[in-house]
């Protein structure tokens, strides 16, 4: 119920309560939709560089909860910041490597030091390790950096002073949003 969820915080929902509109905010993030027609579990996911991974623990939590199967999973991975504009150092590009796919980075050919990160690869490859049908997997292939159609925290900070804070950067991005107001008739 809604009183239930007042108040929650996380990076992901899942139910199989069809009167809730599960939604994520993203600003370069990945959100990624999931759905299991038998069981009728679906939800909405917040996979930053942080929350790689959440894919797998909501479909393992899906499973347990509501009797969910993995392998009848469809996954659709929304708008997010796409290699060619997401570089990350070599500690973060190292624990890509580990824990998800070394393919998932690549050395930045103008920037010694950094890589190119894809949070697709990332999590197309834990989706692939847990079993899930490639044909039941969608990638949005825009970036949200390059097209100004979405809100990017990197797009729009990118001019900013170095020195500033994330705090005060936050203050020059735009979040785009939609509020969705659900009335039971």
């Amino acid at each position: 119920s809604a009183e239930e969820l007042d108040g929650m915080q996380g990076d992901g929902i899942i139910t199989q309560n069809k009167r809730l509109i599960p939604v994520v905010t993203v600003a370069d993030c990945m959100p990624i939709f999931l759905y299991e027609p038998e069981s009728g579990v679906f939800g909405m996911l917040h996979s930053g560089w942080k929350g790689t991974g959440i894919v797998r623990t909501a479909i393992e939590l899906a499973e347990k909860k509501y009797g969910a199967k993995r392998n009848r999973f469809c996954v659709v991975m929304g708008p997010h910041i796409h290699d060619c504009c997401y570089t990350v150092d070599e500690e973060r590009a190292q624990y890509f490597k580990v824990n998800f796919t070394p393919d998932c980075v690549t050395k930045c050919e103008d920037k010694d030091g950094w890589y190119k990160l894809s949070l697709a690869k990332a999590n197309l490859a834990l989706l692939r390790e847990m079993g899930i049908d490639e044909g039941n997997i969608v990638v949005y292939r825009e970036c949200t950096c390059c097209n100004p159609k979405f809100g990017s925290f990197r797009r729009e900070t990118k001019s900013l002073s170095p020195l500033l804070s994330l705090e005060d950067r936050q203050k020059f991005f735009t979040v785009q949003a939609a509020w969705v107001k659900w009335e039971d008739n």
